[in-house]
Protein backbone atom coordinates (compact mmCIF):
# COMPACT_ATOMS: atom_id res chain seq x y z
CA UNK A 1 0.00 0.00 0.00
CA UNK A 2 1.58 2.98 -0.96
CA UNK A 3 0.58 6.43 1.91
CA UNK A 4 1.15 10.23 0.57
CA UNK A 5 -0.29 12.98 2.29
CA UNK A 6 0.10 15.52 4.83
CA UNK A 7 1.14 13.67 8.20
CA UNK A 8 -0.48 15.85 10.19
CA UNK A 9 -3.48 14.91 8.22
CA UNK A 10 -3.07 11.32 8.29
CA UNK A 11 -5.31 9.01 11.15
CA UNK A 12 -3.39 6.69 13.24
CA UNK A 13 -4.39 3.62 10.64
CA UNK A 14 -2.92 5.78 7.89
CA UNK A 15 0.32 6.49 9.61
CA UNK A 16 1.00 2.74 10.78
CA UNK A 17 -0.11 1.60 7.28
CA UNK A 18 -2.98 -0.57 8.73
CA UNK A 19 -6.26 -1.39 7.05
CA UNK A 20 -8.28 2.32 6.87
CA UNK A 21 -11.47 3.16 6.10
CA UNK A 22 -11.04 5.87 3.46
CA UNK A 23 -14.11 8.12 4.68
CA UNK A 24 -13.27 7.75 8.35
CA UNK A 25 -9.84 8.92 7.34
CA UNK A 26 -11.12 11.82 5.55
CA UNK A 27 -13.39 12.70 8.22
CA UNK A 28 -10.40 12.52 10.57
CA UNK A 29 -8.48 15.21 8.23
CA UNK A 30 -11.58 17.09 8.12
CA UNK A 31 -10.92 17.41 11.81
CA UNK A 32 -7.71 18.09 11.79
CA UNK A 33 -8.65 21.15 8.93
CA UNK A 34 -11.13 22.45 11.28
CA UNK A 35 -9.13 22.58 14.36
CA UNK A 36 -6.11 24.47 12.14
CA UNK A 37 -8.82 27.19 11.39
CA UNK A 38 -10.14 27.43 14.55
CA UNK A 39 -6.81 27.41 16.57
CA UNK A 40 -4.26 28.27 14.19
CA UNK A 41 -2.28 25.07 14.36
CA UNK A 42 -2.07 21.49 14.11
CA UNK A 43 -3.64 19.06 17.22
CA UNK A 44 -0.11 17.57 17.09
CA UNK A 45 2.74 20.15 18.25
CA UNK A 46 5.11 18.72 15.56
CA UNK A 47 6.17 16.16 12.94
CA UNK A 48 7.75 13.72 15.99
CA UNK A 49 4.69 13.84 17.73
CA UNK A 50 2.68 12.47 14.78
CA UNK A 51 5.60 10.13 14.94
CA UNK A 52 5.09 8.90 18.61
CA UNK A 53 1.08 8.39 17.15
CA UNK A 54 2.23 6.26 14.38
CA UNK A 55 3.97 4.16 17.13
CA UNK A 56 1.73 4.05 19.57
CA UNK A 57 -1.52 5.08 17.73
CA UNK A 58 -3.26 6.37 20.14
CA UNK A 59 -4.20 10.28 20.12
CA UNK A 60 -5.81 12.34 22.84
CA UNK A 61 -7.43 15.42 21.48
CA UNK A 62 -6.88 18.66 23.51
CA UNK A 63 -8.57 21.86 23.42
CA UNK A 64 -7.43 25.33 24.99
CA UNK A 65 -9.52 26.11 27.95
CA UNK A 66 -11.01 29.49 26.61
CA UNK A 67 -12.45 27.36 23.61
CA UNK A 68 -15.88 28.04 23.14
CA UNK A 69 -18.35 24.54 23.31
CA UNK A 70 -19.67 25.21 19.96
CA UNK A 71 -15.97 24.69 18.17
CA UNK A 72 -15.11 21.50 20.56
CA UNK A 73 -18.51 20.15 19.78
CA UNK A 74 -17.71 20.70 15.61
CA UNK A 75 -14.64 19.17 15.46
Amino acid sequence: MIVAGTPQFMCPELLSKKKFDPFKADVWAFGVLLYWIALGYYPQDNYKKVKTTKQSNIFELKFPVDIHPGIQYLI
